[in-house]
């Protein structure tokens, strides 16, 4: 009996360390000081009032400025300017005289100013009533003055190529002096045509 007595006790002593680690786990987990950490930290984050969500504004709501253009482009039938086809505007009818001109004088330039003058007085040309077109086309005022400067500005770069033509005899005097004037007549309408903008874009805030 001694024996057996003796073997219970040192089994009942004889514990691996792992279960006694995690009893000891177990019982810290259960310690009253944890439990109302945790059930503070709950109360604490429900009943801490978030002032900030109230003074907080929806962007989505708001409608700008720049919004309302965009929605009176989409639905308007008439284009920027007054009017309802890019055709009708002056300044394009013009444009694509001066360009049928333009192309038919690069055929003059020699050989050799094939990938300088001719290639950029073709593509100054297209580019001056597409640029036009497509500002036009998007039907905010914001994109019909854009296109327009981009046409204008074009207009200049032509002059400057005329210039050229001229200084190295590929063109005379009297050509040189009727090509400018037309450059100035399609300048000048597309400067009415942007003061037209500008009013209506006036006319469209108020």
């Amino acid at each position: 009996m001694e024996r057996r007595d003796r073997t219970r006790s040192q089994g009942r002593t004889r514990r691996s360390p792992k279960t006694i680690v995690r009893k000891r786990d177990k019982a810290t987990e259960k310690s009253p000081e944890r439990s109302s950490a945790k059930t503070f930290s709950k109360h604490s984050a429900k009943d801490t009032p978030r002032v900030w969500r109230s003074d907080k504004k929806d962007s989505r709501s708001e409608v700008t400025s720049e919004d309302k253009m965009l929605l009176a482009a989409a639905s308007a039938k008439i284009g920027p300017g007054g009017y309802k086809k890019f055709s009708d505007i002056p300044a394009h009818k013009l444009g694509r005289k001066l360009r049928v001109k333009l192309y038919a004088l690069t055929k003059q330039f020699p050989k050799d100013e094939k990938d300088n003058l001719v290639i950029r007085i073709k593509t100054a040309s297209t580019t001056l009533t597409a640029a036009l077109v497509t500002g036009f086309g998007q039907g905010t005022f914001r994109s019909a003055i854009s296109g327009a400067l981009e046409s204008r500005g074009v207009l200049f770069g032509i002059q400057d190529y005329l210039d050229q033509a001229e200084q190295y005899d590929y063109l005379d005097g009297k050509q040189r002096e009727s090509l400018r004037v037309e450059v100035d007549d399609v300048i000048d309408a597309l400067n009415k045509y942007l003061g037209e903008l500008a009013r209506d874009r006036d006319r469209f805030m108020h």
